[in-house]
């Protein structure tokens, strides 16, 4: 079955210039599964074809390990990892918070380059965000919106590096926002890694270059 899967997947990115794969909620008996198929589908693919792979964000090996990660077999058959530092906290759950703070995505680029050297690793950065109560997924735009509306008042958080907002009916919101992108990308920088990846270019602000 992971022969047959990684043939398909080679067979359908004829003439692209990479791929890019994303299995998430995995288990400890994922790993070695996945391993086969990020191996078998390198050697399927050109040589000169870029192979990436988004792995979930934790904070240290054991729970990568935990999570279906098998990090130094993955390491050794992908051009680069998209490590997705967002969603530390969403609608999942019921207490609200940011949505990828920087100490949070901090731990988790040193948890990974124990591992995956800094220059294979893509910085995930949100722009959209969420509320609670009710639990929603928000584009930029509609949290700002959202405040306008409810006649809130937006907070900039330093430590997590996004806003926030209380409205009158007690909803909660956190958004990240272009201004949020920019430290991601001058974390990316200081930390050497090799650039940052955005969620998504269709739920927030410009991208700032």
């Amino acid at each position: 079955a992971v022969s047959s899967a990684a043939a398909a997947v080679a067979k359908a990115a004829r003439g692209w210039s990479g791929v890019s794969i994303d299995f998430e909620s995995l288990a400890p008996r994922d790993r070695k599964g996945l391993s086969a198929f990020v191996a078998q589908l390198r050697g399927d693919l050109p040589n000169e074809m870029n192979l990436t792979i988004c792995l979930e964000a934790f904070t240290s090996t054991a729970e990568y390990a935990a999570n279906g990660y098998d990090l130094p077999a993955i390491a050794g058959n992908v051009n680069e990892v998209v490590l997705m530092t967002y969603d530390d906290h969403g609608t999942w759950e019921n207490t609200p918070g940011p949505v990828g703070p920087l100490a949070w995505q901090r731990a988790s680029v040193a948890a990974l380059e124990r591992v995956v050297p800094r220059r294979q690793i893509f910085l995930g950065a949100a722009n959209y965000g969420y509320d609670w109560r009710p639990n929603n997924f928000l584009t930029v735009n509609e949290a700002r919106a959202l405040v306008n509306r409810f006649h809130g008042r937006a907070r900039w958080v330093n430590g997590a590096g996004e806003w926030t907002a209380k409205l009158r009916d007690g909803t909660t919101l956190w958004w990240s926002d272009s201004r949020s992108v920019a430290l991601r990308l001058a974390l990316a920088r200081r930390l050497g890694l090799y650039g940052v990846a955005i969620w998504s270019l269709g739920t927030g602000d410009p991208i700032p270059m």
